[in-house]
């Protein structure tokens, strides 16, 4: 077993345990248009100094009538300041796809990118703080971009094929009136 699984099984062990220190669960972050078919929204959280382990849970949706399409796209940790430091990043997506990194976040600015993804999102950050100067906090920002839809390849066959049978009675129309036309 490698020391990055091991280390994000203790990590969710702890996570789950319920003896953490100031848990920050907000309420849901609206992911708001930045362009076409692009969403954004910006998160972070602070914690006490010697607080030790610490588990932030930031769930993002995307505006109403926007439905729920695929998408792809990135969380961002921008800064970070004071004695902390983050351990694992969770993200889940609502179609139950899931991934962890224990990768990067430890060097800022981190990220962590996602595919074929659906809203609601929900970033969990594991991590710890420490002693020394400074409020321990940290920011960062998703972004969302969704994907247009890509045909399956029976689609294109029954397409093909509905062209093909109205092809079919035009040319036999054709030729029945052409035949009566003769007559």
């Amino acid at each position: 077993m490698k020391l990055k699984d091991i280390a994000l099984a203790a990590a969710l062990a702890i996570a789950s345990s319920g003896a953490l220190a100031d848990d920050q669960n907000p309420p849901p972050v609206q992911l708001m248009p930045s362009g076409a078919g692009m969403f954004a929204a910006s998160f972070g959280a602070t914690h006490g100094l010697n607080e030790e382990i610490f588990v932030d849970s930031f769930v993002f949706s995307l505006p109403a009538g926007f439905g729920n399409p695929l998408g792809n796209g990135m969380v961002s940790f921008d800064s970070l300041s004071g004695p902390i430091t983050l351990v694992v990043g969770l993200l889940a997506s609502a179609n139950g796809d899931a991934i962890a990194s224990t990768d990067g976040l430890e060097m800022f600015p981190g990220s962590l990118a996602f595919t074929n993804a659906m809203a609601p999102i929900t970033l969990t950050v594991l991590g710890f703080t420490g002693e020394g100067p400074g409020t321990p906090s940290y920011a960062g920002r998703l972004t969302f971009n969704t994907v247009a839809a890509i045909p399956e390849p029976e689609t294109y066959a029954l397409m093909l094929a509905g062209l093909a049978g109205v092809g079919y009675v035009a040319r036999r129309r054709k030729e029945k009136a052409g035949a009566l036309a003769a007559a």
